[in-house]
């Protein structure tokens, strides 16, 4: 049984746009062009298109499940957060 004192701390980070207008540059463009990937538009628009997931999850589901999003690391999102600060 864990007790307060030996709990692990869990940090997290967390990147967010809101909307495309709030900002000069959509993260998940920055992030793709970080990697060298240049279809992430067409990428999102076909997400949207098949409903797969609610707009705006489109980087979380590509993170997750694109086989050339998964070399992403921590210091890429703090990277690319730090262009939006």
């Amino acid at each position: 049984m864990l007790t307060s004192s030996t709990r692990r701390r869990q940090e997290y980070l967390l990147i967010s746009d809101f909307d495309l207008t709030l900002s000069h540059n959509d993260s998940g463009v920055v992030l793709s062009e970080m990697l060298g990937i240049s279809d992430f538009r067409q990428r999102v628009a076909g997400l949207s298109d098949i409903h797969l997931v609610q707009q705006g999850g489109e980087l979380a589901y590509l993170l997750l499940h694109d086989p050339e999003f998964r070399c992403v690391r921590k210091e890429h999102l703090i990277e690319v957060a730090s262009e939006f600060v």
